[in-house]
């Protein structure tokens, strides 16, 4: 393709206004559109189209250099391999690298998930919107670290009628900010992670029952400035944790608010309960060192 400059620094790659894929439904085989392996060039994909295959984007061994990933286009079709039929792809995967932004793209159709990090860290996930049709995650991190979710909207397509989506699962990472996304029909998990912060962000469940936010073995948490909104979900269940502070944050109409089990030194200050039809903060068996002060309780449980 003759692959322009500037992905900088000192003028690389630049992959822009390519439609790759296609959208036929059943494609025999698992297989990459963009793949990049072990380089340490800077390189910049933007203004693409990406349509079907088990990965738009394929990152690997990618440690010295640099990736931004701005303002493309992701579609996810059913991908056949022999007999059987996957149902979504992989839009964008990165393993074992480092220093990749990720940001201003769309994702939609069937993804499964549209975002897959493992064994890697400094990344960042901004600005984009990715529309779920399928009971899965949205963003995956897997052992992962330094990294920052931001200002990203994450929501059913109009016509889905999925009602147990996942916008959100970490396991085995650490050191993480989740700041300023909107999360609509769909729980986050975290399990066995560490230092996460979890601040302003909006997440809105009206249709059956979901965990907002479930922890387990994740310590070092802080939760603040966010809102919880719905109609019979669950706000934040923990699981044994050690360290955890929920301060600030707006719950409302749900089942339960705040469900801890085994969770050790937590603080719970400056948080307001609104219409939750069971308890807005129920303290459960093994839980220690437990402090609850300046809370605004308004019509719970009646």
């Amino acid at each position: 393709y003759d692959f322009p400059g500037t992905g900088n620094p000192q003028d690389p790659f630049r992959l822009e206004n390519l439609q790759l894929g296609t959208y036929k439904n059943l494609l025999k085989g698992l297989y990459k559109l963009i793949e990049i392996r072990n380089t340490n060039v800077h390189i910049v994909i933007q203004n693409c189209i990406f349509i079907g295959s088990q990965n738009g984007i394929f990152i690997i061994d990618v440690n010295e250099g640099s990736i931004t990933i701005k303002n493309n286009t992701f579609i996810g079709k059913e991908v056949q391999v022999g007999d059987m039929v996957f149902s979504g792809s992989n839009s964008l995967s990165v393993i074992n690298s480092t220093n990749i932004v990720i940001t201003e793209n769309r994702f939609e159709g069937e993804i499964q998930p549209a975002i897959n990090v493992e064994i890697s860290s400094d990344v960042i996930v901004s600005n984009n919107e990715i529309l779920l049709r399928y009971e899965s995650s949205a963003i995956r991190f897997y052992n992962a670290s330094d990294f920052i979710l931001d200002s990203n909207i994450i929501t059913p397509e109009s016509d889905s009628s999925i009602t147990d989506n996942e916008g959100l699962h970490f396991s085995y990472s650490e050191n993480f900010t989740v700041v300023n996304n909107i999360i609509r029909e769909a729980g986050s998990e975290f399990h066995d992670c560490n230092d996460l912060e979890f601040q302003n962000n909006t997440l809105e469940f009206k249709i059956g029952k979901i965990e907002m936010l479930l922890f387990y073995s994740t310590d070092n948490v802080k939760i603040s400035d966010n809102i919880f909104l719905g109609t019979d979900h669950y706000g934040i269940i923990v699981s044994s944790m050690l360290n955890l502070i929920i301060t600030n944050n707006k719950f409302e109409a749900g089942s339960s608010g705040i469900y801890l089990y085994d969770a050790k030194y937590t603080l719970i200050s400056y948080n307001s309960f609104y219409s939750i039809s069971e308890y807005a903060i129920w303290v459960y068996e093994d839980s220690s060192n437990v402090t609850v002060y300046h809370n605004n309780f308004f019509n719970n449980n009646p």
